[in-house]
């Protein structure tokens, strides 16, 4: 069976500055998170193991991508666009 997509290329970030603009909204996602609030909404279950592990995870995302040396964002082309 073939692949619907195929790597056609990809994309290296390597500077800090790269790496802020490529990832703005990502940190703004991360700054507003509130782990405190997430965990303690009100649910009709206890918190999860993976509901701890998102918000202990989910603050980290943007630091762990900037201060990596390198990232690489794989692009695909699809044959297909949106069932076409």
């Amino acid at each position: 069976m073939e692949s619907q997509s195929k790597l056609e290329l990809y994309i290296i970030l390597r500077t800090d500055e790269e790496k802020e603009y490529a990832f703005d909204y990502a940190k703004k996602i991360a700054d507003k998170f509130d782990a405190e609030a997430y965990l303690n909404r009100p649910k009709p279950y206890p918190t999860t193991l993976g509901q701890k592990m998102y918000a202990h995870a989910m603050p980290r995302q943007y630091t762990m991508l900037k201060n990596a040396p390198y990232v690489i964002i794989p692009v695909f082309k699809c044959k297909e666009l949106n069932g076409e």
